[in-house]
């Protein structure tokens, strides 16, 4: 599906679902051997490629990430996955900005308060938790910027 959807030529694309946030660098279209083509930056040119944005860190639990919790069937093949720009499991929102010369995303995390009703790890007592950090692990409660992308016109 990714090689249909960068085809379009989107400037960006956002998904859900997953209760975490992932940005790629720019993509472009995979080729028939599966190399992805992408560059590395946050601040770039319309038409340089297309950013995809995981945002699902609304409030939900968190689920740790296949490859870090040993589900290395369901993780993303190591070509998506050298193409990641950031990720992280934490409560988030973003903000998007766009005028007649550019377009930004900014993210930003949302730590809250330690509480002894719940833990906002899925299944907190699995043994993968114990190597998989919050982003908000010992941080204190509060929100502060954690991402920005920018896609200026050419």
């Amino acid at each position: 599906m990714l090689k249909q959807i960068n085809a379009l030529s989107p400037d960006l694309v956002f998904a859900g679902n997953q209760h975490s946030y992932e940005r790629f660098y720019p993509l472009g279209v995979p080729d028939d051997y599966g190399n992805l083509p992408f560059v590395e930056k946050s601040d770039y040119l319309q038409g340089e490629g297309v950013t995809h944005i995981v945002a699902g860190g609304g409030g939900a639990t968190f689920k740790p990430f296949a490859d870090l919790s040993g589900r290395d069937k369901n993780a993303a093949p190591p070509e998506v996955k050298q193409a990641l720009a950031k990720r992280a499991l934490m409560f988030h929102y973003l903000t998007v900005e766009m005028d007649d010369h550019r377009l930004t995303v900014r993210t930003f995390r949302v730590c809250t308060p330690e509480s002894a009703e719940g833990n906002p790890r899925w299944r907190p007592k699995m043994k993968a938790w114990k190597t998989i950090p919050l982003e908000c692990d010992g941080q204190p409660p509060g929100v502060t910027l954690y991402d920005t992308v920018t896609i200026r016109n050419p």
